[in-house]
């Protein structure tokens, strides 16, 4: 049995007693760790005085929720377990939301689906990199400006100071709009922490660009690819290069051959002979399945 189906049963056992509202916030914060949103909706409904405690903001900054197309976020957070969220899912950004998350505080998480077109490209940019963490969606649910705009954003950003760590691209985020600088592309995910790709990301332009963009202000640690990321054309040596400067990659591929049995070799060879390399963790497997790492 599960963790959270473990804990949501001993709490359905004690929603009786009351004795648990006497724990310390801290511990009931651990507790929250281990239950998803609906658990802890149901939390609130047990009772007046467990909806009392557990509709404190602190206990539900790790909840991700999901705002519907059409929905009001400015409505959303003004509700009191609500009011601190920091992981947030839209379904579809419009200005008005797009307002909303520029005067936030607390939203640090953000997965778009779709992005209006007529949303400002600069002040889309602007928004987004305020936040820690950004999933884009695909290709067709935005504008190149809007891409263009956000990379540039990116890449301007100052080191540590820089909000921005992890960047998550979906399948075919890229491939529609392959006339984006590619030198701008490269620049903008040497800057940011965690890098995402899934399927059908970059163009054999735009990986090129970023295998040779390996700079001064170089932030990429992490780096995962899913599914059908050819890399076949890249040199072995700046392969090598590329990887060893990283401390995680994760390949989720279809198959071996998006690369070559020399360039892992070389990579090997810059790993074992210890000159410099950073890369202490890497996962290589062709299962092809997404959510994988």
């Amino acid at each position: 049995m599960c963790v959270v189906s473990q804990t949501w049963e001993t709490f359905v056992k004690m929603s009786g007693n009351s004795m648990i509202l006497l724990l310390p916030l801290e511990i009931l914060k651990e507790i929250s760790l281990y239950l998803n949103f609906y658990s802890m909706s149901s939390l609130v409904r047990v009772s007046r005085s467990w909806r009392k405690v557990w509709e404190e903001p602190v206990l539900w900054t790790q909840v991700r929720i999901t705002l519907k197309s059409g929905g009001d976020l400015a409505t959303t957070l003004r509700v009191k377990r609500f009011s601190a969220i920091r992981s947030l899912q839209i379904r579809k950004l419009n200005k008005e939301t797009l307002e909303v998350i520029k005067n936030n505080k607390t939203i640090r998480c953000l997965d778009v689906c779709y992005i209006d077109h007529d949303i400002n490209e600069d002040e889309f940019a602007h928004v987004m990199t305020r936040v820690e963490s950004l999933k884009m969606p695909d290709s067709y649910d935005f504008t190149t400006k809007q891409m263009s705009s956000l990379f540039q954003k990116i890449s301007e950003m100052n080191g540590i100071t820089a909000n921005l760590k992890k960047l998550t691209l979906r399948s075919l985020t890229l491939r529609g709009h392959e006339y984006i600088d590619c030198n701008l592309l490269a620049n903008c995910f040497m800057k940011v922490e965690e890098l995402d790709f899934y399927a059908y990301c970059l163009t054999k332009d735009q990986t090129t660009a970023l295998f040779n963009h390996c700079g001064e202000a170089n932030r990429l640690k992490k780096l995962t690819a899913r599914l059908n990321w050819d890399l076949f054309h890249i040199e072995p040596l700046v392969f090598a290069n590329f990887f060893s400067k990283r401390e995680k990659v994760i390949f989720k591929i279809a198959k071996f051959d998006n690369y070559s049995s020399e360039q892992l070799e070389e990579l090997f060879r810059s790993i074992g002979d210890d000159n410099g390399s950073m890369l202490k963790d890497l996962h290589l497997d062709n299962s092809g399945q997404y959510g994988w790492g």
